[in-house]
């Protein structure tokens, strides 16, 4: 909740999955969407393992619920994959001993 200037408050809607489908509870778009995503991102930081380690157990809860809803029509563990950790971007390191 938050509370504005003027004294009134406002609940901020937050875009968690609805399990087991794992879709945006507040936009229906495929959990984590955009602003799930955004908020995950602020969340961590700049730490990525642990952003990372976060989103390996969310994927690991979305196989399993969605294997158990879905059945044969589960999507592919590649997709999952991708869709919960392959958007996190990798930072660029230099090789060593190069200089920049």
């Amino acid at each position: 909740m938050l509370r504005r200037r003027n004294g009134t408050t406002v609940h901020r809607a937050y875009h968690v999955p609805l399990r087991p489908t794992w879709l945006c509870r507040i936009c229906a778009a495929p959990w984590p969407c955009g602003s799930a995503k955004l908020a995950l991102l602020a969340g961590h930081g700049r730490d990525q393992i642990s952003l990372m380690m976060t989103l390996a157990h969310y994927l690991h809860e979305a196989l399993y619920d969605l294997a158990e809803v879905c059945g044969p029509h589960a999507p592919a563990p590649q997709r999952l994959h991708a869709r919960f950790l392959g958007w996190v971007t990798r930072p660029h390191r230099q090789p060593r001993g190069r200089a920049p």
